[in-house]
């Protein structure tokens, strides 16, 4: 008897936890307004400004819950998006699988690279700033 009433606490105990930490997580996925909407590619930071010439086209979209969608320079990618104050974190990305020019590679391998790398963001006059610690990675106007 004294097993079956552990296994019934242990049932309810574990639900209880799955369900709270279901809830933060739906909590903290919420996305301000502000940075809800489509994104341009303004200036990636850190390279040559002539580096990446192909990088017009560049566009992530960030949703309310945290999906974020894009296209980066070849290819369609799809990754999560998660905000606290004023940082940011993207989660894996996932990517079509095109072949495409070098110089339109080269653009998607360093975007890819700069969301992954994202953990600060600041945005101010419709400008959004990714940033790596002190390091600005890019920025990007909304549209």
């Amino acid at each position: 008897m004294m097993i079956i009433k552990t296994s019934y606490i242990s049932i309810i105990l574990s639900i209880f936890c799955f369900v709270s930490a279901s809830a933060k997580w739906n909590e903290s996925t919420s996305i301000p307004e502000s940075l809800v909407g489509k994104w341009n590619v303004v200036q990636f930071h850190s390279v040559r400004k002539d580096a990446y010439p192909k990088k017009q086209g560049v566009t992530i979209q960030i949703d309310a819950d945290g999906m974020t969608t894009g296209f980066v320079g070849c290819n369609r990618i799809r990754t999560s998006c998660v905000v606290d104050d004023d940082s940011i974190h993207f989660g894996t990305i996932l990517s079509t699988r095109k072949f495409c020019q070098k110089e339109y590679m080269d653009v998607e391998d360093y975007m890819k690279e700069v969301l992954s790398n994202s953990n600060m963001f600041i945005l101010k006059n419709n400008m959004l700033t990714l940033f790596s610690g002190k390091k600005k990675l890019v920025t990007f106007s909304k549209e």
